[in-house]
């Protein structure tokens, strides 16, 4: 590793220091905000191939303002061997060139903000698996990976890097973050905490930033927001087309009459925001990521800003899984479990391999519950570990942690010159502003599950070829954001389709819920464990009596440990931290299996069975 010193800009060295050596894939890993965007385009300059690589489209319609002489590829946009050999695109559409007919062997790939090969692989994982194959096959000329945040130690087994360039800013004060501990937690959403501060605390004539990987809860605050006279803009990939959100990304800026932008991963990375009067930034996601706080409290480019996040959960002090331990096995057992795997699909006909490997790799998701669940794919007929993804999932270990103990958080946090401090926070909001915030989260989920009930039930009715319409969608140009939301929901009814779902379950599981583990419940496959589920719960309930949540926590978890020890089999009831199971989580379960109805007493809710029959397919006999 070679250290260097700046006051601010890399600018400040002769950009030769990164470039002259001999040496293959380097890593410059220099402080957010401190010109690495800069410093790619100048070496640019200097050579007549290059690549340039940004995980988002935000980055790219942001940089292509700037370059017009550039071929940018992005959404639809294709590569053109006519047009100039001097790319910008996203990651995605270079793994369009990886397995393009193009000769990478003449250019130069810079990849920016290459933490995201491990930190995005949970839900990219096609596009991180091949961007670094092609980076460890070295498959061009030269490698220049750029990032603040990258840490080595997740992929230092798969990637090798030749040149370490590490680069420290001794010029800049050190940020102040603030953990905030909600005291009275269990009573208020975060919406309403928020709503209550901002009434307390934030003036008209500031601007705030709010963080939260959540696109609904999202859209419901910024509407309570409005209510109270602040201007709000919620910036997510559904809304990247919307002509605010363009104009937010080309001018670096937010409007003067903006008070508020909330925004999702979409703009943590790349982005600079140059106005002088943001003030305060809030991350209020339930996963707390100091990789992800520090890329994006260096947004707002003036530095004038106090930084806040936001704890709704007690502190567990509890580490929840040995992260060395796991390791350990991973470095011991994955090569062996890949020979392995390979010995057993080798003598199946070629024909019917893929579906042998997708069937291995399936049951290896259902059992286990370590990196092994994630840590193979299926490559061209042959099971290969996926490092990335083994990779994110020792990262998300250790985000589990930092999201469950601010102490934890604070020193990795402190690693980075930071001063943090921590504080607790007591919300008394007023009856009618908290029947208003959860109104507008009602309201924005009922909107979202009706939009939809009417795409599927339009693809039923008219019986509409999913992936032509898909392929209309993509090549659009100035999509608006229902367009951007329909892309999403015909990737996912294709991706059922090819599992031989059939449409009216797929209409089911996509209105219900979007994310992989929902559509993993819901599958009728799986209807094996809500019959073993219901007879395990029948000896130990009675018909109209009441429930509350922390009876319903406990009869379930009984269940759920009987059923393991007699059929080995897991299911894996989600829990809180504590290790008891919430109470919409149980009432969910128990609304399942039977029909319930509810009560509330004194404020506390419960519910009742009015009758044992099964609402579901009986699959055991």
């Amino acid at each position: 590793m070679e250290l260097l010193e700046i006051k601010q800009y890399i600018s400040e060295l002769n950009s030769d220091v990164f470039f002259s050596h001999n040496k293959y894939t380097s890593l410059i890993d220099s402080p957010t905000g401190s010109g690495k965007t800069e410093l790619i385009f100048k070496r640019a300059k200097q050579v007549p191939k290059i690549i340039i690589a940004f995980p988002y489209t935000s980055q790219v319609i942001q940089q292509h303002k700037l370059h017009k002489n550039y071929q940018c590829l992005y959404d639809d946009k294709q590569y053109d061997e006519k047009k100039s050999k001097k790319i910008i695109c996203t990651y995605d559409k270079l793994v369009s060139l990886i397995n393009h007919d193009l000769d990478l062997n003449d250019y130069e790939l810079h990849l920016d903000e290459c933490h995201n090969l491990y930190v995005s692989s949970n839900y990219r994982d096609r596009v991180m698996y091949y961007i670094s194959s092609s980076i460890r096959n070295r498959i061009y000329k030269k490698i220049f990976l750029y990032s603040s945040t990258y840490e080595t130690r997740y992929l230092n087994n798969y990637l090798i890097i030749d040149e370490h360039f590490k680069v420290e800013c001794t010029g800049q004060e050190n940020d102040d973050v603030t953990c905030i501990h909600l005291e009275n937690s269990k009573q208020v959403t975060m919406n309403e905490a928020i709503l209550y501060y901002f009434q307390h605390n934030v003036m008209t004539n500031e601007k705030v930033l709010i963080y939260r990987n959540n696109k609904s809860e999202n859209i419901a605050l910024g509407k309570a927001l409005e209510d109270y006279g602040f201007d709000v803009i919620v910036v997510d990939s559904d809304s990247k087309n919307e002509g605010e959100t363009i104009e937010l990304l080309q001018n670096q800026r937010l409007a003067q009459s903006t008070d508020v932008l909330i925004t999702t991963s979409m703009l943590t990375e790349g982005i600079n925001l140059l106005n002088n009067d943001i003030t305060q930034i809030h991350y209020i996601d339930k996963n707390k990521s100091a990789a992800t706080i520090r890329q994006f409290t260096s947004r707002a480019r003036n530095r004038k800003h106090k930084t806040y996040v936001w704890y709704k959960k007690e502190e567990n002090l509890i580490v929840k899984k040995d992260i060395f331990e796991e390791w350990y096995d991973f470095n011991e057992n994955a090569k062996v479990l890949e020979r392995n795997y390979n010995y057993i699909v080798q003598t199946t006909e070629d024909r019917n391999r893929d579906k042998h490997i997708n069937h291995i790799l399936k049951a290896s998701t259902f059992y286990d519950r370590s990196w092994r669940q994630y840590g193979y794919r299926n490559v061209n007929g042959e099971i290969k570990i996926d490092y990335t993804r083994v990779a994110n999932y020792f990262y998300e270990l250790d985000v589990t942690n930092q999201s469950h103990n601010s102490y934890i958080l604070g020193e990795e946090l402190e690693k980075h010159s930071f001063n943090v401090h921590y504080m607790s926070y007591s919300i008394l909001i007023d009856k009618e502003d908290q029947e208003t915030s959860k109104e507008h989260s009602r309201t924005v989920k009922a909107e979202r599950k009706a939009e939809k009930v009417l795409i599927l039930q339009d693809y039923i009715d008219n019986d509409v070829n999913v992936k032509k319409r898909l392929a209309e969608l993509l090549r659009k140009k100035n999509k608006t954001t229902l367009e951007n939301r329909e892309i999403k929901i015909a990737r996912e009814w294709i991706q059922l389709e090819k599992e031989n779902v059939n449409k009216q379950d797929i209409l089911e599981i996509v209105k219900n819920n979007n994310s992989n583990k929902a559509k993993f419940r819901l599958s009728l496959k799986h209807q094996m464990q809500n019959d073993l589920l219901y007879n395990e719960l029948l000896p130990h309930l009675e018909i109209n009596t009441r429930y509350d949540s922390e009876e319903r926590s406990r009869i379930l978890i009984q269940a759920e440990k009987a059923i393991l020890s007699k059929h080995k089999i897991e299911l894996n009831i989600k829990k809180m931290y504590d290790g008891e199971i919430h109470g919409k989580t149980s009432k969910g379960i128990f609304a399942t299996l039977f029909n319930l109805n509810t009560h509330v007493y004194n404020g506390k809710h419960s519910i009742s069975i009015s009758d044992f029959d099964p609402l579901f397919f009986k699959t055991t006999s």
